[in-house]
């Protein structure tokens, strides 16, 4: 991310359990030095803001919790340490005798500026001396920078173009519900299975689906066609890839790539679990940021079962914190209702009702430009039918 001219020369942080204010709070005092103040406790958050933000001079400090006469030691010899030039202060972390301790060795110093980072429920800044408040001038707008944040784990970025041809078959598809639906009852003929000779052969596969196609006399020539010029194009290992499943991670990429107010829109982001011993790597179908939220979508173009959105969950608490929203994107074809080992929505109810940060979509029969879009600007946790018309 790009920084503002610094405003200040030093700013003084307290670092909580959470990164994301903290962040704020840096994008928003441009410094030239920032001096963190951390516990043993949030050493860690300290760690990550500088191991995100390295092209920033950043400095940790560690202090006591709650330890008032230490407190007020610690503070009182660092910033007298950075006694020179235009200082700033930001209260935002820490623990309530933290603030108290270092609002009071600052306050006396008109020349100290006192902030505090107020991320709910209208992101802003506040000036204390004075209780006028600003807007947020720079925001996280980085799939890389919310991951590595919030969590240890590697990061590879993922894609962020896509084929023209394989959106356009991506599009054929969720235009026909039918086909869909049908797509979903083949998608294990076409997942790569191991040990590998139980996979189906690619052209069996194929032939199979187009045969069912006409005996239910489902009209798919756009698809058809398609899929022949995938293949010829970019190769069979990538059209079985698409067809078990791919093609709805391509359509939401398509979806939410280049829509305002939405940014580094990313398609099959790979992390990895490093305090795992097989150092486990998890891919996300769809990542992206708007200026105050991290999203993952997850594509699920085949059954549906309820330990898919507790996985969701974790990931999008573990990435993104308590500004971390989870998409299951799904053909309503796709629900079961009633089916025993599919979800069923009416009881998916209690437990979505549990989280505030994942909200399942089911794709409608009829699915207009900007539909997926539609329903981030909408969020609302549980289950979401937005209409089928704009």
């Amino acid at each position: 991310m790009l920084m503002a001219k610094p405003k200040f020369d030093t700013v003084f942080h307290l670092i909580g359990g959470q990164s994301i204010p903290n962040v704020f709070a840096i994008h928003n005092m441009p410094a030239r030095h920032h001096v963190l103040f951390a516990t043993k406790e949030t050493a860690a958050v300290a760690e990550r803001l500088k191991r995100t933000l390295n092209d920033l001079d950043l400095e940790t400090v560690t202090v006591d919790a709650y330890d008032l006469l230490a407190l007020q030691k610690v503070f009182g010899e660092t910033l007298g340490k950075y006694s020179e030039g235009r200082l700033a202060v930001n209260l935002t972390g820490g623990t309530k005798p933290m603030a108290l301790m270092l609002a009071r060795v600052a306050e006396p110093n008109p020349e100290i500026a006192l902030y505090y980072v107020e991320t709910t429920p209208k992101p802003c800044v506040i000036d204390i001396r004075t209780a006028a408040r600003s807007p947020l001038v720079t925001y996280l707008r980085s799939v890389r920078e919310y991951v590595t944040l919030n969590s240890k784990d590697d990061f590879q970025p993922g894609t962020t173009a896509c084929e023209a041809s394989s959106l356009a078959l991506a599009r054929a598809i969720v235009d026909n519900a039918a086909l869909r639906n049908l797509l979903s009852k083949h998608v294990n003929n076409f997942t790569d299975k191991k040990p590998p000779q139980h996979s189906v052969d690619f052209d069996e596969a194929r032939r199979a689906l187009e045969s069912d196609l006409r005996e239910r006399g489902v009209r798919a020539d756009d698809f058809l066609k398609g899929l022949c010029a995938l293949v010829n194009e970019q190769g069979k290992t990538i059209a079985r890839r698409f067809l078990a499943g791919a093609w709805l991670e391509d359509y939401a990429f398509g979806e939410l790539q280049g829509r305002e107010g939405l940014f580094d829109v990313q398609e099959n982001t790979v992390t990895t679990f490093p305090e795992q011993e097989d150092q486990k790597k998890q891919e996300l179908d769809v990542a992206f940021c708007d200026n105050y939220h991290f999203y993952i979508v997850e594509c699920k173009s085949g059954r549906v079962e309820g330990e898919y959105l507790q996985k969701l969950h974790d990931l999008v608490t573990r990435y993104g914190g308590s500004h971390g929203r989870g998409i299951l994107l799904a053909s309503a074809e796709n629900l079961g209702y009633g089916h025993k080992d599919y979800v069923n929505p009416r009881n998916l109810k209690k437990r979505l009702a549990d989280w505030e940060n994942v909200m399942l979509v089911e794709l409608p029969k009829c699915v207009p430009e900007g539909f997926l879009a539609r329903a981030v600007r909408n969020w609302a946790p549980g289950i979401h039918k937005p209409p089928a018309t704009p």
